[in-house]
C-alpha cells in the first residue's frame, strides 16, 4: 500500500481565516473587549485599563493595558501566535493560583474583531527591554494566500526593569463607539466580576483575583466610573437561594419580606433534596437572587431614592452566570431571558417576577461543571442536558416563591370566604328568629279570649308584631350587607386589574409626550417675554410680531391638546362606569388629541371606518377602549418619530360577523424578526427608554372582552390586527349599574 503513495495532503488556512474567527465569530464588540480583559486576568494582572482615544477626531484607538506577567519571545511564538493552543488546558492555573479562563486558544482574535491594526508591547518583570510586534489584519488578508505564511517581526526596545505587563493598541476601530455603547461596555466591565453580595448572602464568596481593578476611560463620552453599589442589595423584598452540593444533595431557600408577602408576615421556607430527588447533572452549583418590586409605596420608609432604584435595576437586573469569578455572556442581559421568567409571568403576573425586578448570580466552575460549556463565540452556552438541569434548578426557587405567594393568597381568600359564611350564618339565624316570632304571633292571636280584656290582648299582639317587623328589617339588612360584600369582592378584583392597566397606559403616554410639552411651554413663555419687553406698543405693526404670535398659538395649541387628552382620560366615569360606548368616536378622539404631535413629525394619521351607525356602539368601559387605541397611536408615533423617509400611519375600523376588526399600520422603526414573538411579553421593549407595558396592557384588555390581537406577518411593516366581539347590554348589566 505504501508503494502507492503519490503525495501528502495537509490542512491549510486561507488568509481570511483571521476574519472567520474574529469578526465573523464574535459578533458583539463588547464580548471582544471582555475577552481581552480575561486574557489580562489570565496573565495575573491586578490592574487592567481599557481606554478609548480619538473617537471624535483623528485615528480611533482602543488600548487595553495590564500589569500582568507579560510575554517572552517564546510565549509570543508558541502561545500567542498559535491558534487553538492547549497551553491553558495543560496549565490551568496561573502562577498566583487563579483558574485560567480561556481554553480554546482563539480569544486573542478579539483584536481582529475590534480593529484593523494592532500593536503589542509586552515585558516581563526584571527585564530591561520590551518586545513589540504589529499586525495589519486587512493587509495580511489582502496580500497573502495562506494565513500561516505571514511573518510579523518582533522588535526589542529598552524598558524599565521594575515594570511588567502588556499593552495592546488597536487602531482604526471597526465599530462606531457611541455614548450608549460605551455605557453598555462600562456596565459589562462593572459586571464582568460578580457583585459583592457577602453582606446579605447566605454564603460568603471569595474568588482568586477579587482585588483586580478594571477601569474604563473614554473622556470624550463618559467621565464617571459608576461602580456597582453592593449596598443596594439590602433593599431587597425577597431573597432566593439554591445550592447543589458535591454529593448531589440540594437545598432551596426562599425569604419574602412582610411588605410584599401575601400572608402579611415574613415568609421564610427551606427545602432540602436528596441526591435522587432532582436532576443534578449540571454539577455543584450555587446561586442567589434578590427581588425588588418597583412600587414606591414599598420604599417610603427607606432611605433610598425611587429613581436611583429604577436606574440601578435598569443597569444591573437579570440573572447572570459566572464561571470561576468571570461572567458568561449573554446570560442576564436586558434581552436575554434564559430562564423564561417573563414568559411564565404572563400566567400570574401578580406573583411571578420579570427579569427587570431581579438581580441574580449563578456561580459555576470550569473544573466542577464540565457539562456547561461556552460556544466558540463565547456568546452563549451549548444546549446540553447539563444546561437544562441548571435552568430547571435555578427556576426551582422562583417556582417556590410563586407557590408560597399563591398559597398565602388562597389562605387569605379562604379567610374572606369564612367571614362571608359567618355573615350568611348570621342572616340565616336572623331569618329563623323572624320565622319563630311569626309563629309565636300566630299562636298568640289564636289564644286571644274574647272574655278576657280584649284591648290588653290586642296590645300584646301589637307589641309582638312590632318586634317581628324590627327583626325582619334587621334580617333583610344583614342579608343585603352579605350580598353587597360578596358582590364587591368579586367585582373589585376584576375591575382593579383593568384600572391599573388604564392608569399605566396614561403613564406611558405622559412619558412619551411630556418632553415635547415641556419644550413647547418654554417656547411660549419665551415668546411672550420678548413681546412684552420689546414690542409692547407695536404688537400688530410688524410681520415679525405676527410670526411670533403664530408660533405662540401653535405651541399653546400643542400644550392644550395634551392637557385635554390627560384631563379627558382621567374622568372617573370612563374607568368605573359600564355603558354603551361609541367605538368610532373614541378612535377619532384619540387620533385628534395627538394630531398636532403627528404634524410635528410630518405624519398625517388616517382613519378608515367601515361600520354602519347601527353597529358603532358596544357595551363596556370607555376607558378600556381608550387604553387600546391610545397604545396603538402612541406606539406608532414613537416608531415614526425618527424615520426620515415617507411615513404612513392609518387605522382601519371594520365590523364583520358581529365583531370589530381594528387594524393599525405604520412603516416606522421595524420590529426585528427575532423580537416579533416577544412583543406581548411584559416589560419587553425594543426601545432603550421603553416601559415594555403598552402591548401587554392592550393584549390583556382585549382578552377581557373575549377578543384577540396579533402582529401580522407583513414584515417590515408594523401591522396589528385586533378582533373584539360586540357586547350587548344584559339584564345583569342593568342590575349592576343600578
Amino acid at each position: 500500500m505504501d508503494n502507492n503513495v503519490v503525495g501528502n495532503v495537509n490542512f491549510k488556512f486561507a488568509a481570511r481565516f483571521s476574519k472567520l474567527i474574529g469578526r465573523n465569530l464574535i459578533s458583539n464588540p463588547i464580548v471582544a473587549v471582555s475577552e481581552l480583559v480575561k486574557n489580562s486576568y489570565d496573565a495575573d494582572a491586578d490592574n487592567i485599563t481599557v481606554e478609548f482615544k480619538n473617537l471624535v477626531t483623528g485615528v480611533s484607538q482602543l488600548i487595553v493595558k495590564d500589569d500582568g506577567d507579560g510575554m517572552s519571545l517564546d510565549d509570543i511564538q508558541n502561545k500567542w501566535m498559535i491558534v487553538g493552543t492547549d497551553n491553558k488546558i495543560h496549565n490551568p492555573n496561573t502562577k498566583s493560583g487563579r483558574r485560567k479562563l480561556g481554553e480554546k486558544g482563539i480569544g486573542r482574535f478579539s483584536v481582529e474583531r475590534l480593529s484593523r491594526k494592532l500593536k503589542i508591547t509586552t515585558t516581563e518583570f526584571g527585564k530591561d527591554f520590551a518586545l513589540v510586534f504589529e499586525i495589519d489584519w486587512d493587509k495580511d488578508e489582502a496580500e497573502a494566500d495562506e494565513f500561516g505564511i505571514v511573518n510579523h517581526p518582533v522588535y526589542k526596545i529598552p524598558f524599565e526593569r521594575n515594570i511588567k505587563g502588556t499593552e495592546i493598541i488597536m487602531e482604526e476601530l471597526r465599530d462606531e463607539w457611541t455614548e450608549d455603547s460605551l455605557v453598555d461596555l462600562r456596565k459589562e466591565l462593572n459586571l464582568i466580576r460578580p457583585i459583592n453580595i457577602n453582606s446579605v448572602s447566605y454564603e460568603k464568596y471569595k474568588f482568586p483575583g477579587d482585588k483586580v481593578k478594571i477601569n474604563l476611560y473614554a473622556p470624550d463620552f463618559i467621565k464617571s466610573v459608576n461602580k456597582v453599589d453592593a449596598n443596594f442589595m439590602s433593599y431587597r423584598q425577597a431573597h432566593l437561594y439554591g445550592k447543589i452540593n458535591k454529593d448531589g444533595s440540594a437545598i432551596i431557600r426562599v425569604s419574602i419580606k412582610s411588605n410584599i408577602s401575601m400572608s402579611g408576615q415574613v415568609n421564610e421556607q427551606t427545602y432540602t433534596y436528596k441526591n435522587e430527588e432532582l436532576d443534578n447533572s449540571c454539577g455543584p452549583v450555587v446561586y442567589e437572587a434578590f427581588v425588588f418590586l418597583k412600587d414606591k409605596r414599598l420604599y417610603r420608609s427607606l432611605d433610598i431614592d425611587r429613581k436611583y432604584m429604577d436606574d440601578f435595576l435598569k443597569s444591573y437586573s437579570g440573572v447572570k452566570i459566572y464561571r470561576d469569578g468571570f461572567r458568561i455572556l449573554p446570560f442576564g442581559n436586558v434581552d436575554n431571558d434564559w430562564l423564561e421568567l417573563n414568559a411564565q409571568r404572563t400566567k400570574s403576573p401578580e406573583h411571578r417576577m420579570s427579569t427587570q425586578n431581579i438581580i441574580g448570580i449563578v456561580y459555576i466552575t470550569r473544573d466542577e461543571n464540565p457539562g456547561l460549556q461556552d460556544v466558540l463565540s463565547r456568546e452563549n452556552m451549548y444546549e446540553t442536558k447539563e444546561f437544562d438541569a441548571l435552568k430547571t434548578f435555578v427556576n426551582l426557587s422562583f417556582e417556590k416563591y410563586t407557590s408560597l405567594q399563591l398559597n398565602a393568597r388562597k389562605k387569605k381568600e379562604k379567610k374572606i370566604r369564612e367571614e362571608g359564611k359567618k355573615t350568611l350564618s348570621n342572616v340565616r339565624k336572623s331569618v329563623n328568629d323572624f320565622s319563630k316570632q311569626v309563629d309565636d304571633l300566630k299562636v298568640s292571636v289564636k289564644q286571644v279570649n274574647v272574655n278576657v280584656d280584649t284591648v290588653e290582648a290586642v296590645n300584646q299582639v301589637q307589641q309582638k308584631l312590632t318586634s317581628i317587623l324590627q327583626a325582619a328589617e334587621s334580617s333583610l339588612e344583614n342579608f343585603k350587607k352579605a350580598f353587597s360584600y360578596y358582590k364587591f369582592q368579586d367585582d373589585f378584583k376584576t375591575r382593579e386589574m383593568q384600572i391599573y392597566r388604564n392608569i399605566a397606559t396614561l403613564g406611558i403616554s405622559a412619558a412619551m409626550f411630556g418632553h415635547e410639552a415641556l419644550h413647547q411651554t418654554l417656547d411660549a413663555k419665551a415668546i411672550c417675554g420678548d413681546i412684552k419687553a420689546d414690542y409692547s406698543e407695536i404688537i400688530n405693526s410688524t410681520n415679525q410680531l405676527k410670526e411670533y404670535f403664530n408660533d405662540l398659538e401653535k405651541d399653546i395649541g400643542l400644550v392644550n391638546e395634551k392637557a385635554d387628552f390627560f384631563r379627558s382620560y382621567l374622568k372617573r366615569e370612563k374607568q368605573d362606569r359600564v355603558r354603551y360606548v361609541n367605538i368610532k368616536e373614541i378612535v377619532e378622539t384619540i387620533i385628534n388629541q395627538h394630531k398636532k404631535a403627528f404634524e410635528a413629525i410630518e405624519v398625517l394619521p388616517q382613519l378608515n371606518v367601515k361600520i354602519s351607525d347601527d353597529n358603532i356602539y358596544t357595551w363596556g368601559y370607555e376607558g378600556d377602549f381608550e387604553t387600546i387605541f391610545t397604545n396603538l397611536v402612541t406606539n406608532s408615533y414613537k416608531a415614526l418619530k425618527k424615520e426620515k423617509n415617507e411615513k404612513i400611519f392609518y387605522i382601519n375600523l371594520e365590523f364583520e360577523n358581529n365583531a370589530y376588526i381594528i387594524t393599525s399600520v405604520n412603516n416606522g422603526k421595524v420590529i426585528e424578526k427575532e423580537n416579533r414573538i416577544k412583543i406581548f411579553q411584559p416589560l419587553f421593549s425594543s426601545y432603550s427608554d421603553g416601559t415594555g407595558l403598552g402591548l401587554t396592557i392592550v393584549q390583556d384588555t382585549v382578552l377581557n372582552y373575549s377578543g384577540t390581537i396579533e402582529l401580522c406577518k407583513d414584515y417590515p411593516l408594523t401591522k396589528f390586527k385586533i378582533v373584539i366581539p360586540r357586547q350587548l347590554e344584559t339584564k345583569e348589566d342593568v342590575d349592576d349599574v343600578n
